[in-house]
């Protein structure tokens, strides 16, 4: 279905040149401060209780990236839509942010046409916002960060600002917390952007700690990507509630 058909928030004229412009590539230099953010998808609800737990315990704020396919199949994956809604609510009321990572993390997305992007930008929309309708959905994060002009393109025909990282934490080494110190430190800290990944054991285990460390050795408190980011790439987001024109929600 072509994009122009679909009955979407679509930004204005204006908007989107902005936001397909305006690739969030590092945050605000000026604030001692870095955006956490965790990408894909966790395995298990568990999992995903136990880093925000981690998160709270220290005050972490975080922006999640999350997949399209695995919110519309929740289900299978043993987990209780109920529930879910109620703790992307509470993630919201914490100062979390949620986000867009596409739709599936298989082929990268500069792979796809046109018509393929927009309907795979659609379903995550509609499986998001059936989840947390009050949410904002206003950055995204192609997988593996592959992205071309198309890609920039529709996503900014949705309202989606891409958000590439300066630094990642690695998350699959015991030695996490420390490698996620040093890397900060090696961007200069201040407006860094971590990539971290929801269902990577060090990443969720370390959580915590890393914020405190963050603070206690860095001197940076941490920050969703909408607070993180430098006032020349920021923009006015549409508020008006989310319309589902394929009807998935």
């Amino acid at each position: 279905m072509p994009t122009e058909e679909l009955d979407i928030n679509a930004p204005d004229e204006r908007s989107w040149e902005f936001i397909r412009t305006h690739e969030i590539m590092e945050g605000d230099l000026s604030k001692p401060q870095v955006m956490l953010t965790y990408d894909d998808f966790p395995w298990s609800y568990e999992q995903l209780q136990e880093l925000l737990l981690n998160l709270k315990s220290e005050g972490g704020k975080a922006t999640f990236f999350f997949l399209g396919k695995q919110l519309s199949q929740l289900e299978m994956y043993g987990w209780n839509i109920e529930d879910t809604k109620r703790t992307f609510d509470q993630m919201l009321l914490e100062g979390h942010e949620l986000a867009c990572h596409g739709w599936q993390h298989d082929d990268p997305m500069t792979s796809l046409t046109d018509q393929n992007l927009s309907l795979q930008l659609e379903q995550f929309l509609s499986a998001m916002y059936a989840l947390a309708p009050s949410a904002e959905i206003k950055f995204f994060r192609a997988p593996y960060g592959a992205r071309n002009s198309l890609v920039l393109d529709v996503a900014a025909r949705y309202g989606l600002q891409h958000v590439m990282w300066t630094t990642g934490s690695n998350g699959t080494d015991p030695d996490t917390l420390r490698i996620t110190m040093e890397n900060v430190a090696k961007v200069g800290g201040n407006g860094a952007i971590v990539l971290s990944h929801m269902h990577r054991p060090y990443d969720v285990k370390y959580a915590g700690e890393i914020v405190r460390n963050l603070r206690e050795e860095l001197g940076l408190s941490t920050s969703t990507v909408s607070n993180g980011i430098k006032l020349s790439d920021r923009r006015e987001y549409s508020t008006l509630p989310y319309s589902d024109p394929l009807g998935l929600s």
